[in-house]
């Protein structure tokens, strides 16, 4: 069996960063509670972690949305730009 984790003050707030760092690199949720889940975590601590991780992402995600601005001082027409006529491969490979 594994051995027990040792829990101090800090554990589920440090189990919480964890995931969350892990979600933010491109984790799926599921293969970070089967990696915990052995490395000896309980599952229900997991569960209870990830979806505090989760809540607190998508908490972060919707407070840190920029305000929509109202007023735009440049047109956009002149943002437009002209596509570059695209070459033969032959004259790209060969100049």
């Amino acid at each position: 069996m594994h051995r027990p984790i040792k829990k101090d003050a800090n554990y589920m707030q440090n189990l919480i960063d964890y995931v969350k760092r892990n979600l933010a690199k491109g984790y799926s949720s599921d293969s970070l509670r089967w990696a915990l889940i052995n490395q000896g975590h309980s599952r229900i601590e997991v569960d209870k972690a990830l979806s505090l991780a989760q809540t607190e992402v998508s908490r972060e995600r919707v407070t840190s949305r920029p305000a929509a601005s109202t007023q735009t001082s440049i047109s956009s027409s002149s943002l437009q730009v002209e596509p570059e006529p695209k070459q033969p491969f032959w004259k790209r490979l060969f100049g």
